[in-house]
Parts: C-alpha cells; sequence; structure tokens
C-alpha cells in the first residue's frame, strides 16, 4: 500500500476545495518572526508540535525545523469535535492557506477510515498547522488524518499503525498536532507535564495510550501512533525543544485553566 497523490481536479476544487479561515495573519506571521532557530543533527521523521495559536512561535519552531525538500507529510490531529463516525477521518482536496494552497494526498482504503468534508472545515488540528507547511514549501504533499479521541481504540491500534506505515515513502515526515494539559491551573499542568514528557521520552507507546484526555493531552492515541511508527522505522531518538503554558506566555501565572504545549522532534539515531 503506497500513498497516493491526488491533484487538484476541477471536481475536487468544487467539492473539497477549504477556505483560509483565519480573519487575520497577525498571529501567525508573529509565531514565524519570533521562531528560534533550532537545527537538527540530524533529518527530522517526526515531530509533535502544539496547535494552539496562543503557541504560534513553538509550531513556527517546529515545522521550520522540517527539511523544506520534504515531498510528504503525514498530519495527525485528534478528531476534537467527535465528527467522524469511524477510528479515522481523512481530508482530501486543496487547503487555502496565506502562502498557498495545500494540496493533499489520500491513502488506500480501509474500513478504519473515512473521509469527511465538513469536519475538516472545523477541525483547527489540522488547518491550525497547514499555513506553516505552506510557509517551509506549499508543494508538500499533506495527508491529513483526523483520528477519534472516544473510540476504543486498544484493539484496532495496530492495525492503524499498519496502514499509516504503508504510506510512509523515505522522504515522509510525521506531524502530530497536540496540545498537552488542559483545564488545570499552571502548577497542576506542569506536574502532567512532567508524567507526559517522561513517557513520550521512554517511547513505550501502550503506555502513552493510556495518558488522560485532557489532563495529559488531548490526543493519547495521537502519541501513540507517532511512538509505534519511530520504533518501526528507526527514528526513536527523541528530543524535547520547547515546553511553553499559556499562562506564562500571557503573563497570567494565576489563570485556573491553563493549556501547555510542548516541541519534540524524531530522528534517527
Amino acid at each position: 500500500m503506497s500513498v497516493i497523490f491526488l491533484p487538484a481536479t476541477k471536481e475536487s476544487i468544487n467539492h473539497t476545495y477549504y477556505k483560509n479561515p483565519f480573519d487575520t495573519p497577525a498571529q501567525i506571521i508573529k509565531g514565524l518572526y519570533e521562531t528560534e532557530s533550532i537545527k537538527p543533527n540530524k533529518k527530522i521523521k517526526g515531530i509533535i508540535v502544539p496547535h494552539h495559536l496562543l503557541a504560534s512561535k513553538n509550531i513556527a519552531t517546529g515545522i521550520k525545523m522540517i527539511s523544506p525538500k520534504t515531498e510528504h507529510i503525514i498530519l495527525i490531529s485528534p478528531d476534537h469535535f467527535n465528527k467522524c463516525k469511524n477510528f479515522v477521518c481523512i481530508a482530501s482536496g486543496v487547503f487555502e492557506t496565506y502562502f498557498g494552497n495545500i494540496h493533499t494526498s489520500s491513502i488506500a482504503y480501509n474500513p478504519l477510515i473515512d473521509t469527511n468534508k465538513d469536519l475538516f472545515i472545523k477541525e483547527h488540528g489540522i488547518y491550525t498547522i497547514l499555513p506553516y507547511i505552506a510557509y517551509l514549501n506549499n508543494n508538500i504533499k499533506v495527508t491529513p488524518l483526523a483520528v477519534s479521541v472516544d473510540k476504543k481504540w486498544f484493539s484496532k491500534r495496530e492495525i492503524l499503525v499498519d496502514i499509516i506505515n504503508k504510506a510512509i515513502t523515505n522522504d515522509t515526515v510525521i506531524v502530530v498536532s497536540s496540545d498537552f494539559s488542559h483545564y488545570l491551573s499552571l502548577d497542576e499542568s506542569n506536574l502532567k507535564d512532567q508524567e507526559s514528557i517522561k513517557l513520550i521520552k521512554n517511547n513505550d507507546p501502550n503506555k502513552l495510550l493510556k495518558l488522560n484526555n485532557p489532563d495529559n493531552t488531548d490526543c493519547p492515541i495521537c502519541l501513540y501512533l507517532v511512538s509505534k511508527l519511530s520504533k518501526i522505522r528507526n527514528f526513536d531518538n527523541i528530543l524535547e525543544l520547547l515546553h511553553t503554558n499559556s499562562a506564562n506566555i500571557l503573563n497570567v501565572p494565576q489563570y485556573k485553566e491553563t493549556t501547555s504545549h510542548f516541541v519534540i522532534i524524531y530522528t534517527s539515531k
């Protein structure tokens, strides 16, 4: 099973053209302007970035570390609004961004995967990341996957890993779009983040699958997938680059409900 690149056609543009959802590019450009210049020693094969636009700098820093010569990105997000009726939903078509249009690629049919046009109109776990990818290189083909966060994943996990693994080429990067602790105080959030980052670095997929949503992360299955694929594909050298919290970004440490973010890269050893 290999990646199927789907060029834009008249039909796909008429029926699966996703308009830019942002009112202004200001926050995206601010993040790109503030990007920390970090150059990895080896080519990135996997990365975790937030989709919380308040952490625009983190998103930009992470995505800009990916080689602009990359041909294919598999972008994995939680299905935030429970719109996917199956285990995974995929978008095919064209996404408009401030930096050009992103054309999607698909993967071969599997009964665990559905298409769902309406889901991706509002799925910020996908559309928040796409402008940064387009800024990097809007010729990169992107396979957007929204995974269900309420399905009983344990018995299906290996099947989905196999589906994605067969769609990976030598020039594919796995991008996981995930925020971390939600709705906790800064101190509580930091404790949960310590738990999460320890498990991520230990790279035990099944333990990651058991993380709490929303206390630890909004997508345990996303973290499971990148962990499992990193082992199969031998890109399991894991490095934490950035860790932030909305309370610190806004300089309001007394906030009772915060959101935290990591930028984590996966490379070969």
